[in-house]
């Protein structure tokens, strides 16, 4: 469990300065964008992206708000629920995350970051959108 928390906060430290200087996100905001590409028509429920980036609803909300607010998503009400709000990425989101992840790379910290090699070797979504 150390190893992992260790190696979320050593992967977003360096991820959040690679991909701020690279395209302009934080990791937070990489991360979110990074799942609504993901997702079915490039759409989550917003519980559910709060879930898969590990923020509060509160925080994902005003993330999203600002991501909206710079036209890399848009945000409407869920058909299916009215309550709720349905964040979907825009190809503009989708051209930031291209430039994010063809950007400069994160270099692993001296003590290695604590990763089975099969997580290592796996491909980025990013790179199969070419």
């Amino acid at each position: 469990m150390a190893c992992r928390d260790a190696t979320r906060q050593a992967a977003s430290a360096h991820l959040d300065s690679d991909v701020v200087r690279g395209a302009g996100l934080t990791a937070s905001e990489y991360t979110t964008i990074m799942h609504l590409s993901e997702a079915p028509n490039r759409e989550l429920r917003m519980a559910y992206l709060a879930k898969a980036t590990d923020l509060s609803a509160s925080r994902i909300t005003r993330l999203v708000d600002d991501l909206a607010s710079r036209g890399l998503v848009t945000k409407t009400v869920s058909a299916a629920d009215t309550r709720g709000n349905v964040p979907r990425l825009t190809p503009a989101g989708m051209a930031k995350l291209r430039a994010a992840w063809h950007g400069p790379r994160p270099a692993p910290p001296e003590d290695g970051w604590c990763l089975p090699a099969r997580t290592l070797r796996r491909r980025h979504p990013a790179q199969s959108l070419t």
